[in-house]
């Protein structure tokens, strides 16, 4: 799949053509070359673009300042993020004082169905799109499963 100006064509470019964008984007800083496995991740200059786009959102200034209200009410964490088909994009976030941290930041993407934020954004999206989002979602990906201790397993 290729993925033009927001059109998507189903297209095999040209091995060498393919091999020049890559080259050319890796060379720019827009992808790291991961040399064990061959296979590409984004590099820091995609990463400095996203955080410039979401600096650029009027929303996320007019909003601080509720969020500070509502951090400072609850003493939690507080996040705003956007739906973007499956995964919920955080826009803005403002810490509480004396909390653990929290491992999210402006432009982290998570699993609308793996997150609180994502899961309040699926409860609320419009109800034609949110059934569509919900079974296209792939199982969690981040459980784990945990055996107590052998010490347990004994009732003294």
């Amino acid at each position: 799949m290729v993925f033009l100006f927001g059109h998507q064509q189903k297209t095999r470019p040209p091995k060498c053509s393919a091999q020049l964008l890559i080259k050319t984007l890796e060379n720019a800083g827009y992808l790291k070359s991961g040399m064990s496995n061959g296979k590409f991740s984004f590099g820091l200059k995609l990463v400095s673009l996203s955080k410039m786009a979401l600096e650029n959102l009027d929303l996320r200034k007019q909003v601080r300042p509720l969020l500070q209200d509502l951090m400072l009410l609850t003493g939690l964490t507080v996040h705003m993020a956007i739906l973007e088909k499956a995964e919920a994009v955080i826009i803005e976030k403002i810490e509480a004082p004396g909390m653990l941290r929290v491992a999210t930041w402006g432009g982290k993407r998570l699993d609308a169905n793996c997150s609180g934020v994502g899961k309040v954004l699926l409860t609320f999206a419009a109800e034609e799109n949110s059934d569509s989002r919900i079974t296209s979602l792939p199982m969690a990906r981040n459980i784990r499963i945990r055996s107590p201790p052998q010490s347990e397993w004994h009732a003294s």
